[in-house]
């Protein structure tokens, strides 16, 4: 039950990073840590959805209509 929860916190703080559209350096940093994450076939990203019964590609598919998101990896603003 803890891990449950502990895993529910840290998906959830993912997917509000990857979310992110203000221009705060520290906060588009976590954006692209959080898309990397989730987006690029991370195991433990992997694992802890499939702890939760919850279709990594679900996940996916919502980011993936954060268009935002692209921009941010493919320009690497937070570095700027």
């Amino acid at each position: 039950m803890q891990e449950e929860k502990l895993i529910t916190a840290i998906l959830t703080q993912a997917v509000e990073d990857a979310k992110y559209t203000g221009t705060s350096k520290k906060k588009l940093k976590h954006k692209v840590e959080a898309l990397t994450w989730i987006e690029y076939n991370n195991p433990q990203f992997e694992y802890d959805c499939r702890l939760l019964n919850i279709e990594p590609n679900y996940i996916k598919s919502k980011l993936d209509r954060n268009l935002d998101a692209r921009l941010v990896i493919n320009k690497n603003l937070w570095q700027n």
